[in-house]
């Protein structure tokens, strides 16, 4: 996404639990002011497992600015089991400002 101070990119981390052994993956934000030297914006993931539906693993978002309100709507699909042809998949939502 093209920010008026640089660029916002969203990636899906894939890393080992070793507490649960196996893949657990999150999504979370980068930054970079000339698109080659990226940055995490943040320490942690913006989104991570946690509980229900979405326990497992978090992966594919899209973040897009909505023309009329301004905000901003990052779609991701997550799933509550490690192994993905087993899981329940479901789309979320998460609207910021």
């Amino acid at each position: 996404m093209l920010l008026e101070d640089g660029l916002l990119g969203l990636q899906n981390v894939i890393a080992w639990s070793n507490e649960l052994q196996r893949h657990r993956s999150a999504l979370s934000f980068l930054k970079s002011k000339d698109g080659i030297s990226w940055q995490y914006l943040n320490k942690a993931p913006l989104l991570q497992p946690s509980h229900g539906w979405m326990s497992s693993y978090i992966h594919s978002g899209e973040c897009r600015q909505n023309s009329i309100d301004k905000k901003w709507y990052l779609y991701f699909s997550a799933g509550n089991k490690g192994i993905w042809s087993k899981s329940k998949e479901r789309i979320g939502l998460i609207i910021g400002q």
